[in-house]
């Protein structure tokens, strides 16, 4: 076998497993802005981390299908996979400046 056959051959796997790091994370990070506003007693913690334990709920059937099925040299992006990707990129960065909002505020009010 090729050295290019085999990196063709891996390629759906080390993406997958991307995925799953990317939805780690984003629960471990969820679960971690809940408890944070709970105990401050803020509710837009914990909206964004509720946000977060969603999203990959909802995005694990789409990446177990997406990266289950053979792959051929002349598969491409398809235009629903870009348009996921873009609004799972928006959502965190959503996210992430919605949080830097509340941490700025926290700061400045010296909560």
């Amino acid at each position: 076998m090729s050295d290019n056959q085999t990196k063709a051959g891996l390629q759906s796997e080390r993406t997958s497993m991307a995925w799953f790091r990317t939805h780690l994370l984003m629960l471990g990070v969820g679960l971690l802005l809940i408890k944070t506003g709970q105990h401050h007693g803020h509710l837009l913690p914990q909206v964004i981390g509720g946000a977060l334990l969603l999203l990959p709920a909802l995005n694990i059937p789409y990446t177990r299908k997406r990266f289950t099925q053979p792959f051929e040299d002349h598969t491409t992006v398809g235009r629903r996979d870009i348009l996921i990707k873009i609004a799972l990129s928006g959502t965190l960065l959503c996210t992430a400046f919605g949080y830097g909002i509340y941490a700025l505020s926290q700061i400045v009010t010296g909560g």
